[in-house]
């Protein structure tokens, strides 16, 4: 069930997990009871396995949280991270992230999700002495720095959230109101 996948308050974590060991149980189960506790020994495996990626890519979004807050500096603490995610992040500190760190089938997350909360969260990779590896990294800079221009400038005129929840609830009544009265006419 979902307690099985649930991992962290995003459920969409939990869902992959579900679907996944349901793939892999109808994938391994034996014809027979005699090869029940092979695969039974594999699906433990391959879900430990899968669990454990899992971990360590929420972890991550934790743990390279500037929040001051004492529950953001305790997840930033790494005697609370895994071996494989500190050593993951110790060689993302050298170079970006690549398909090749990812190296189990039972990896949930594909490196671009990886990239995306590393530099998202605001993590430096230095990246000196590989320029030539980069031959567009100003072109990409200059397009970040439009979208950036463009989410700010979005930010500013958007209303914020209560604004528009409360702008959808009185629309939302303002149209039953008309259809009530459309009704009784």
């Amino acid at each position: 069930g979902l307690s099985a996948g649930f991992l962290e308050p995003l459920e969409s974590t939990g869902v992959v997990m579900i679907e996944n060991a349901a793939e892999m149980v109808a994938e391994l189960l034996p014809a027979s009871v005699d090869g029940f506790e092979r695969a039974a020994d594999t699906f433990n495996r391959a879900y430990t396995e899968r669990v454990s990626r899992a971990i360590d890519f929420l972890k991550m979004h934790y743990g390279l949280s500037r929040r001051p807050e004492a529950y953001w500096a305790d997840n930033r603490d790494t005697a609370h991270w895994t071996d494989s995610l500190i050593d993951l992040v110790e060689q993302w500190r050298q170079r970006p992230p690549h398909n090749f760190d990812l190296y189990t089938l039972h990896q949930g997350y594909p490196v671009f999700s990886y990239q995306s909360v590393l530099y998202g969260m605001g993590f430096k990779t230095d990246m000196s002495g590989r320029e030539a590896a980069f031959p567009h990294r100003d072109e990409a800079l200059r397009a970040m720095n439009r979208i950036g221009g463009a989410a700010e400038r979005a930010a500013q005129i958007l209303p914020d959230h209560r604004a528009l929840i409360e702008d959808l609830y009185a629309r939302a009544a303002n149209s039953s109101s008309a259809s009530t009265l459309a009704a009784r006419a």
